[in-house]
């Protein structure tokens, strides 16, 4: 608002030295403390049974929320994706690549495109893969299938018009309140949050209305 004309604290020397001597020093202070070294690594997780669980919990209830929900934890899972990446994917970042030699029966991959992320400001091109997964309960193709059928055969959301880009390419892949609008942050969180805790169904169902 040019309100306030200070430099910025961060610039100066003073605070960029400190900065880097806690850095440094962070590692050697943890070892001093005798901290929990499982802390941050994958020892400090979720297990298959955890996904499981977790996955049930948001397929039970059968509802356009619970069926987003499953999608975007799997999806996060199996791709290792951020809570950005899919609030902004969008229907026309997600491909198919068949995966040759992979077997007697064709391997398809399913691929996400993303061209801006936390760590991805410059517009460069990453990418998610995730194939399907021999338990369909914590399968992600699964998970799309049933969000995808349940938005376009179930709840009549009008089938994307394929007929040119500017009508189809904006439609989100987890939606909020319209095609076009993406889930909130909140929305995500709250979701992500009971599905891991457990929180009864009708929990569940009341604080996503």
């Amino acid at each position: 608002m040019g309100i306030n004309h200070c430099e910025n604290p961060r610039n100066g020397a003073a605070l960029k030295g400190l900065l880097t001597d806690i850095k440094r020093t962070t590692d050697q202070r943890k070892k001093n403390l005798y901290l929990d070294k499982g802390v941050g690594t994958l020892l400090d997780g979720y297990n298959q049974k955890d996904v499981l669980n977790i996955s049930t919990f948001f397929f039970l209830p059968g509802t356009h929320c619970s069926f987003r929900s499953r999608l975007d934890f799997l999806l996060g899972h199996s791709m290792l994706g951020r809570s950005e990446d899919k609030r902004s994917a969008l229907l026309s970042n997600l491909f198919l690549y068949e995966l040759e030699d992979e077997g007697p029966t064709e391997c398809q991959a399913l691929i996400l495109s993303f061209s801006k992320s936390k760590t991805n400001q410059e517009g460069r091109r990453e990418i998610g893969v995730a194939i399907r997964h021999n338990n369909v309960e914590i399968c992600p193709v699964d998970a799309l299938a049933y969000y995808l059928f349940y938005r376009f055969h179930v709840i009549k959301e009008p089938f994307p018009n394929l007929s040119s880009r500017q009508s189809c390419c904006d439609i989100c892949l987890v939606r909020g309140k319209s095609a076009t609008t993406s889930i909130t942050y909140r929305q995500q969180f709250q979701s992500m949050a009971q599905g891991s805790m457990g929180f009864p169904l009708q929990h569940y169902q009341e604080t996503q209305r």
